[in-house]
């Protein structure tokens, strides 16, 4: 969830944890890949005249996360969002070709995510 509400330290350290708790970069790459699209789904919702807040009274996801899911949702665009599937697609195939280098590639993928959700923040006038 730290990169997509725009927070690399937080990032940083909770990669490094999953990293040294031998959590292979690739699976953390597809696991992003798999929240986004739920983020797609529910912003797609939000876009076709629910507002966010009913889209996410109906989402079943896990209640702890609601709040941050529901600030994804509302800072990113949905076509920003399909942009992130398809780049961390390229990230997870950049990993299987360059194996040596799959911690790097994945932490640059999600890193680099993380700076444009700080964007976006700074940009509709959240403060984190």
């Amino acid at each position: 969830d730290a990169a997509f509400v725009g927070r690399p330290s937080e990032l940083e350290t909770e990669f490094g944890k999953l990293i040294g708790a031998g959590t292979s970069p690739g699976a953390i790459v597809s696991a992003a890949q798999r929240q986004l699209s739920e983020f797609h789904k529910l912003r797609l919702r939000a876009d076709d005249g629910s507002s966010v807040g009913a889209v996410m009274d109906g989402w079943r996801g896990f209640f702890g996360r609601k709040d941050v899911v529901t600030s994804i949702v509302r800072i990113w665009p949905a076509d920003r969002l399909a942009e992130l599937i398809t780049q961390l697609g390229k990230a997870a195939l950049e990993i299987r070709l360059q194996a040596p280098l799959a911690e790097q590639i994945a932490q640059r993928a999600l890193m680099s995510i993380a700076q444009s959700a700080q964007a976006l923040n700074k940009g509709a006038g959240f403060r984190r």
